[in-house]
């Protein structure tokens, strides 16, 4: 079974919303006795709203990088964003990521 790695906190409301849903669906899935293996590197809304705010895109692409290199350290072999406002370096980060990126859909 792959590990799912979710960058989160970047929106705590939506954080929750994809983990229950991503949970309670594969368990629906698969069956009453399984849940999946989520890591969830949950980042500051508010730092990342600062580097929007100055179009610091370089900074928000490093400091969701860093959040990206801990899943992948941890062994996640996919990663998400569950906030709308990171994907604005979607395309630079998934170039950055050794692992893929991917969308999930709450």
């Amino acid at each position: 079974m792959k590990k799912l790695g979710l960058i989160g906190g970047t929106g705590p409301e939506s954080t929750i919303i994809y983990y229950k849903k991503i949970e309670y669906g594969a368990n629906k899935i698969v069956g009453e006795n399984f849940f999946p293996n989520i890591n969830i590197e949950s980042l500051n809304v508010f730092d990342v709203l600062k580097f929007c705010s100055e179009k610091n895109y370089d900074g928000l692409t490093h400091y969701i990088m860093n959040g990206i290199r801990n899943l992948e350290a941890a062994g996640c072999n996919i990663i998400s964003l569950t906030g709308n406002t990171p994907h604005i370096v979607f395309d630079t980060l998934r170039t950055k990521s050794s692992v893929p990126l991917g969308p999930v859909r709450p």
